[in-house]
């Protein structure tokens, strides 16, 4: 009876927190979102046990959290209540979430002497985890953030302007098709724009496991792998480009993951199979158009390639080639 107690009181000061910060708001879909998300948290962490460091962490986490939400009004009495239920309720909030994250690593073996756990097992654990820390900068900027650079390419997806390439038209096209999913199934103009938000943070969790992936393959050290995956995950800046409708987001993602790609194949020195030719081609295309001057990197890149091994360059080239055929098609239209 006093456990289910502490949880009826820790749900409400998580509610409270969420909304006294504004990253929900009960009159919208954020609240439906929220709530099985935080019921989920209860019941995956109820057997998980706090120590010091899920104290420490989570307890700086939240200061920063609610102070992080002031304003440059006064100081009066409701404010200092205000502080003090978004620090409870960010405190329980943080502590599940590292509890879940340290049971997660447990899990995954990071001792070099022992079997490492499959990629797919690696990147579906960490995927999962990630999204979770990235979906109340979505519940708070609900249905993303957009610049008059993303205004510009939303006229074009509904039709109030014409296509234009000065932003990626291939990029417009995916923001279109995203948009029309979502705006098909509700008639709500947000809901298509939150559908494009979630698909890009969807793979910006892909992308962002896989090369946490790469180091720990690789023999990393263990500290390494985990701040890398902090930084990739907890930095409030990575978080905010998640949920940005830019170009330069999921070209910057494109760019990461053939790093780690060709990285990992020059430390192995694995063979370059047919299914990761046409991974690295699909790559390599997609570097090329999402950008104005992707071109441009691609071609600094395969340079860079070739001086750090020409095997490796020569391998590729059916790659390159069929990269620089496509990209040129595209670039003539």
């Amino acid at each position: 009876m006093k456990r289910k107690v502490l949880i009826i009181i820790e749900f409400i000061f998580m509610i409270l927190s969420m909304c006294f910060s504004r990253m929900i708001n009960l009159n919208t879909i954020e609240l439906y979102l929220f709530i099985p998300l935080i019921i989920i948290l209860f019941k995956v962490t109820k057997d998980f046990k706090q120590d010091k460091t899920t104290i420490v962490f989570s307890s700086i986490f939240s200061f920063l959290i609610s102070f992080g939400n002031l304003d440059n009004n006064s100081f009066h009495i409701n404010k200092y209540l205000i502080i003090l239920i978004e620090f409870l309720g960010f405190y329980f909030i943080f502590s599940k979430l590292f509890l879940l994250l340290k049971d997660s690593l447990k899990k995954i073996n990071m001792d070099k002497n022992n079997k490492k756990i499959s990629s797919l097992k690696f990147i579906l654990i960490s995927s999962i985890i990630g999204f979770i820390t990235l979906l109340p900068y979505f519940l708070k900027y609900y249905p993303g953030i957009l610049t008059i650079d993303s205004m510009k390419q939303m006229w074009q997806v509904t039709g109030y302007t014409n296509y234009s390439n000065h932003h990626p038209w291939i990029h417009t096209l995916l923001i279109k098709l995203l948009y029309n999913i979502g705006y098909g199934i509700t008639k709500n103009p947000n809901f298509g724009v939150a559908t494009y938000t979630l698909f890009q943070m969807v793979i910006a969790c892909i992308v962002f496991s896989y090369t946490t992936y790469i180091l720990y393959k690789n023999n990393f050290n263990k500290l390494i792998v985990i701040i890398a995956w902090i930084f990739f995950f907890l930095f409030p800046f990575n978080a905010i480009y998640t949920i940005t409708m830019w170009k330069d987001i999921p070209f910057s993602l494109i760019v990461l993951a053939i790093i780690a790609f060709i990285y990992d194949h020059y430390e192995n020195k694995e063979d370059y199979t047919l299914n990761k030719q046409i991974a690295f081609t699909i790559l390599s295309i997609l570097m090329c158009l999402f950008r104005s001057n992707g071109f441009i990197a691609y071609v600094i890149f395969i340079i860079v390639l070739f001086i750090l091994s020409k095997k490796d360059f020569l391998k590729l080239k059916y790659s390159i080639l069929i990269t620089i055929f496509i990209v040129f098609i595209f670039k003539k239209r």
